[in-house]
């Protein structure tokens, strides 16, 4: 509804009950409301998450995998988690995730696993907004590369921007 803010105070704008001024304080508001109570979905779903490697060097960032393919998400949405569910090896790691046709980065994690991966790690970030249809990809380094590539399962949490 557009037109004359009902509550023009400060930067606070309320076009009616259930919309606000993009960039006022009450957008904001209700963005983190949103982002704290709105159901996290997860890509992919009811599959197996992307396999990335890493490069075989020490700290090196692998060659991109996509995550989630372009015009899969159709709504705006706000990466909210990484899932890590496989890892071939021990090791420190660092993973990005990127979005879009420029691949802007998203996340980046940083984690280690000692004595083997013994299961699902969740790790949350900051919610990023990225573009509907966009691209999620993503890039592994290994603190152990020079012993050969390593290789990661992951997925997403998201949440969907009204």
């Amino acid at each position: 509804m557009a037109g004359t803010p009902i509550w023009p105070i400060e930067g606070v704008a309320l076009e009616s009950v259930t919309s606000a001024v993009a960039g006022s304080l009450a957008y904001r508001i209700l963005r983190m409301y949103d982002d704290t109570n709105q159901p996290v979905l997860v890509y992919p779903t009811l599959a197996a998450g992307a396999t990335v490697a890493s490069a075989a060097t020490d700290w090196g960032l692998g060659a991109l995998a996509q995550v989630v393919p372009a015009t899969t998400i159709t709504s705006n949405f706000l990466v909210q988690l990484i899932a890590v569910e496989t890892m071939s090896k021990n090791g420190v790691y660092e993973l990005v995730l990127y979005s879009g046709a420029d691949d802007d980065e998203v996340a980046r994690i940083r984690f280690s696993v000692i004595g083997g991966f013994f299961g699902n790690t969740v790790f949350r970030v900051p919610g990023t907004l990225v573009a509907a249809n966009s691209r999620i990809r993503a890039a592994l380094a290994c603190s152990d590369g020079l012993a050969g590539a390593a290789t990661a399962t992951v997925s997403i949490g998201y949440r969907v921007v009204a």
